[in-house]
């Protein structure tokens, strides 16, 4: 029966967490649309400039002559003319996740990657999706192969699409970001030079409808080694506009100032502080934007507007500004160089950005809603083919009477010369289309929410039914029998959604969902006499040990429910976990004050490791390089481990372990130059000093001789359990002490002590509790059965598992976790090594929690299945709630976060079998008990 559940959960949970992607992210591409252009094209070639990771207060505003150099004021000097003379500017917001793929995705191709798609890879295509690089005469596209693929291979015609790519090897963290850049800057260069030999290239080249894309990698290398506020992500600025300067110039010499070029500079995304991005903090959603040449606007002077406390320091006031979302600069560059709209295009042109008569911008601002309205009646239309009654969104029910409607209408403001109304009329049509776009995508919504609901309730029920029905005598389990009338009652509404998923054409998936909750409920109904059985053995158990009545234990499950809704505040507020570290550090002295006061030094020393630890979740989540913490986090596990030597010299009673001191030694040897060897790597990378590459190796060497000494110098394993802990802990120091950047050290140290005492209290209360019931005359005849102690043990294990992930960070936002610690061994962007490290890193914790978990089940007599599925339900329980604050709107920041929530609350299942299993691995063979006395006081 524990295998059935156990496969069953993990099925469940690898299925469900898909539900959030089929109901708030369905994909946004559809084909089959008709294409609209905006006509004649005020420009021949553009030149759309990414520079990646780039934020626009950096490029913008005044920096001290020590960052930008002597007699210098600005970093962009060129950019800051062409804004206050020659064109127009402003921020371009983007939306979760801040990546490169999905930001280039929105630029070139005008539409929002639904967030799954990122897990797809991020240099093939997860659908064929169409771009302004697709509809283009042809497109050079200079840059990192980790883009400029998916625009390449997407193509309709891959011949359209030149790629010219550097290696990976340029790609180094730990050098100058300037040298991508360069060659970015060299090979555009060449690519002109060689038209002068080349005639055919010659020829292309003076053609119209030809896109230049120009990916700039540096400020995103630089910003993740040294972050945005650093001299050297300075440099990278300063180097850019001075080579958009100098081409600028080539360009116009080589088209002999023919007036015919657009240029669009821009940025994918922006950088947190801490040199990361992913999430939708302001800093990663605000990118720079500045157009000019043909057909775009000069600045308008209207002093202060449209500008606001965070661009009011770049002394840029006396200009407008003008801000746009991401996905109109496609738009904006399709009718800049005369090319149809990207058909799955939701972006609106920035008609500030146009320079040309109002009525020509209200001619393209139609043009621009009927490709918009288009893939609503596409979408539509599509629906209705595999619909019961489909319901069309109201203010679109006729769109062919809509559509002409609109085009009579603005037609009309036209010829009346009442342009601008023409122009609203339009906007308000995109909008509604937009809005006719979410409808369709929230059209089942209601239906497939409450399949999933009661997957999880009915999930939930069948766990806690499997923990009561093994609270039951075996000698007196029963079954009820599940008739053919029952079983065909119980599968005709999965038949009835069936017929209703199949007419409609739904994903496999919808099939899954609903078929879960109709195996639970019959599994629950077979089982319920046992159920209800070991329920009522719950109560006549607690009212012998404890003197409860149901209204006792109603009370504890309303506390644990309560908890748990605090668990959900927790998600979005870490600090919330240092509540429950400062509850469980109170808890033996209020309701155990017996055994407390019996244990002082225990329960004081328990007491106040929980408080240390709750300062953790207080401090802030991003985090830079800190030397004096990674100093003071090596040095205290160092201390650690000195001091437990001299424990086990002066211990009074030996223990049968084969663990020597000299051993534990040698570990000790490690960690220290471990310790010695980070702070070296440290300090070069902080002073821009060269590292050689044998202390790398060395480093390398260091980490996997942590892992091999240990089994190669301690023999066996019969392990007294404290001697397992140190061993275990002097095992993942050198890795903890060489990967931090901040006090994550600190944590592992504090958190492994905290979770070590554990252990040892739950083991000395148990034995007082003992105590106590022999005293007074009470026995249970089941010894092993349910009490409300394993709810409570249960929920200290889901919560320092909470406390793992969020100890040193936000786990649910990847601005969280920089990457200044993986570059100090893998300076050259590798994005699945340095990603490899990053999460095992996170990891490190979850294994000293197995371990504690695993040897404290062992101590209290094999608590270990009860607490782990009690566990499983409560994690449910808070996903439930996760699942109802999934946003698809709103704040970019909210919408990312709120889906890593339900996504790491939902896969928690597999994290607490993995450490189930690894406990038992870590406990193997270890004895609990003192032996021989040594000697007296």
């Amino acid at each position: 029966m524990f295998g059935r559940l156990l496969i069953l959960g993990i099925l469940f949970h690898l299925v469900y967490v898909k539900s959030i992607f089929d109901i708030y992210f369905v994909t946004p591409l559809a084909h089959g649309m008709g294409q609209y252009a905006a006509g004649e094209p005020p420009a021949n070639r553009l030149f759309l400039i990414v520079g990646d990771g780039l934020r626009p207060d950096k490029l913008f505003q005044p920096h001290p002559e020590s960052i930008v150099g002597k007699g210098q004021k600005y970093a962009a000097p060129f950019l800051r003319s062409v804004v206050l003379n020659n064109g127009t500017f402003g921020i371009s917001h983007t939306r979760v996740p801040t990546e490169s793929r999905p930001g280039h995705v929105a630029l070139i191709a005008g539409f929002y990657e639904d967030v799954s798609a990122v897990t797809k890879g991020w240099k093939t295509n997860p659908v064929n999706f169409d771009s302004v690089f697709n509809q283009s005469r042809h497109t050079f596209s200079f840059g990192s192969e980790d883009i400029l693929p998916m625009f390449s291979e997407g193509a309709s015609d891959p011949a359209r699409v030149d790629t010219f790519m550097y290696g990976p090897e340029l790609e180094d963290f730990s050098g100058s970001g300037i040298v991508t850049d360069e060659w970015v800057f060299d090979r555009v260069d060449q690519l002109f030079e060689e038209s002068y030999t080349n005639r055919k290239l010659w020829d292309l080249l003076h053609q119209d409808k030809i896109v230049f894309f120009l990916h700039l990698l540096g400020i995103d290398t630089i910003g993740h080694n040294k972050h945005p506020d650093s001299i050297d992500y300075m440099q990278n600025i300063q180097y850019i506009d001075q080579g958009i300067k100098e081409l600028v110039e080539k360009v116009n010499r080589y088209y002999e100032n023919d007036d015919a070029s657009a240029w669009v500079f821009t940025a994918d995304h922006g950088m947190s502080d801490y040199g990361s991005h992913g999430d939708g903090a302001p800093e990663n959603t605000r990118t720079p934007i500045v157009a000019w040449g043909a057909g775009l606007n000069e600045p308008a002077y209207e002093k202060g507007v449209g500008h606001d406390e965070f661009s009011v320091p770049w002394d840029l006031s006396s200009v407008k500004r003008v801000d746009i979302r991401q996905a109109d600069v496609a738009a904006l560059m399709s009718y800049l160089v005369g090319v149809n709209f990207p058909v799955n295009s939701v972006g609106q042109i920035p008609l500030d950005f146009l320079n040309c008569t109002t009525k020509r911008k209200a001619e393209i601002s139609l043009l621009n809603a009927l490709a918009i309205g288009e893939q609503y009646n596409r979408k539509a239309f599509l629906k209705a083919k595999n619909s019961f009654h489909f319901r069309p969104y109201t203010p679109l029910k006729d769109y062919a009477a809509s559509k002409q409607h609109i085009i009579s209408l603005v037609e009309t403001h036209i010829q009346q010369g009442n342009f601008k109304e023409g122009i609203i009329a339009s906007i308000e049509f995109s909008e509604c289309a937009l809005q006719g776009l979410r409808y369709l995508q929230r059209y089942d919504w209601f239906l497939l929410r409450s399949i999933v609901l009661l997957g999880y309730l009915s999930w939930i029920t069948y766990v806690i039914s499997f923990v009561f029905s093994n609270n039951t005598d075996p000698e007196m389990k029963q079954k009820n029998s599940v008739t053919v009338s029952k079983r065909v009652a119980f599968n005709l509404p999965l038949l009835i959604l069936s017929s209703f998923f199949y007419y409609q054409s739904s994903p496999s998936f919808y099939y899954a969902y609903a078929a879960f909750p109709t195996v639970f409920l019959q599994l629950i109904y077979a089982d319920f006499p046992n159920v209800k059985m070991g329920y009522r053995k719950l109560i006549e158990d607690e009212k012998i040990s404890n003197g409860f009545s149901v209204y006792n234990i109603v009370s504890i499950a309303l506390y644990i429910f309560g908890l748990l809704q605090f668990v959900v505040y927790s998600y979005f507020h870490r600090e919330g976990f240092s509540v429950f570290l400062i509850i469980f550090a109170a808890w033996p002295w209020f309701l155990h004050t017996d055994f407390a006061l019996l244990h002082k030094h225990l329960v004081s020393t328990w007491s106040l490791l929980n408080l240390s630890l709750c300062s953790f979740t207080l401090l802030p989540a991003t985090k830079k390089e800190s030397l004096p913490l990674i100093f003071l986090g090596g040095l205290a596990m160092i201390t650690l481990g000195c001091l437990y030597i001299l424990y086990r010299k002066r211990q009074l009673y030996q223990v049968n372990s084969t663990v020597k001191s000299s051993h534990l030694a040698s570990q000790i040897i490690i960690l220290i130059l471990s310790f010695l060897v980070t702070l070296k790597l440290t300090v070069s990378l902080q002073k821009n000093v060269p590292i050689s590459p044998w202390l790398r190796m060395f480093a390398f060497f260091l980490l996997i001789s942590s892992y091999i000494v240990p089994l190669l110098k301690i023999p066996g394993c019969n392990h007294y359990y404290l001697d397992r802990l140190a061993v275990l802990f002097l095992t993942l120091a050198p890795t903890m002490c060489m990967f931090s950047i901040s006090f994550e050290s600190l944590f592992y140290l504090a958190f492994f002590l905290t979770l070590g005492l554990w252990t040892q209290l739950e083991a000395k209360l148990q034995e007082h509790v003992k105590l106590s019931m022999d005293s007074s005359g009470k026995r249970l005849k089941y010894k092993l059965g349910l009490s409300v102690s394993h709810f409570r043990v249960s929920l200290f294990f889901y919560i320092f598992l909470n406390i793992a992930f969020f100890g040193t960070g936000n786990i649910a936002s990847l601005s969280s976790f920089a990457l200044d610690s993986v570059k100090r061994l893998v300076p050259v962007f590798n994005p699945v090594t340095q990603g490899a490290l990053l999460l095992y890193i996170i990891i490190i914790p979850f294994v000293a929690l197995s371990a504690s978990f695993g040897i404290m089940n062992k101590r209290l007599g094999g608590i270990q299945q009860i607490t782990f599925f009690l566990a499983i339900g409560m994690a449910d329980f808070v996903t439930i709630n996760f699942f109802y604050l999934v946003k698809d709107e709103g704040s970019w920041q909210d919408i990312g976060i709120s889906i890593s929530h339900f996504c790491i609350s939902n896969l928690l299942i597999l994290f607490i079998i993995i450490l189930e299993r690894a406990g038992a691995i870590l406990s193997a063979k270890v004895s609990y008990h003192c032996y021989t006395k040594i000697k007296a006081n």
